[in-house]
């Protein structure tokens, strides 16, 4: 949890220079998928190596697919890998779906404000801090496990 917490305040961090300056350093992407890549190498991570690998490609395919197809900027999907080693391959899913929820929520504020473009960043943020806070949600929304 501590990994995420790191991770959490660089993605606040990112989120904050992308919505001054609609640009994100790669750095960001670089040091997250270092610290994921790192704590599952050393077992410290709720992904062992191969799910954090799986997660990185599941985070790296959706983010080229969002990037080709829905408008996302490169570091959006750079971002999504390097969280996809973070959390793994049990946990792309629900941070991608925690991601698509707060940027509808976000996309619905910028079309009520008449704007056309948005910082995706901030939902992914959003995503991440959902699936910290409720790694769960989606299992116990769905009933999965409850007997």
């Amino acid at each position: 949890m501590i990994l995420l917490g790191v991770v959490l305040a660089l993605m606040v961090a990112a989120s904050v220079h992308d919505l001054m300056s609609r640009t994100v350093p790669d750095g960001y992407a670089v040091v997250i998928a270092g610290l994921g890549l790192t704590a599952a190498l050393l077992g410290v991570s709720q992904a062992s190596p191969l799910g954090a690998l799986f997660g990185g490609l599941a985070g790296a395919f959706a983010g080229v697919l969002l990037f080709l197809f829905l408008g996302f900027g490169g570091a959006d999907a750079k971002l999504l890998a390097a969280l996809g080693l973070c959390v793994g391959i049990d946990g792309i899913g629900p941070l991608l779906f925690w991601t698509a929820v707060a940027g509808m929520m976000l996309s619905i504020a910028a079309m009520l404000r008449s704007k056309r473009e948005l910082a995706y960043l901030p939902a992914i943020t959003a995503g991440l801090a959902v699936f910290m806070a409720w790694p769960n949600a989606l299992a116990s929304l769905a009933g999965v496990g409850n007997g």
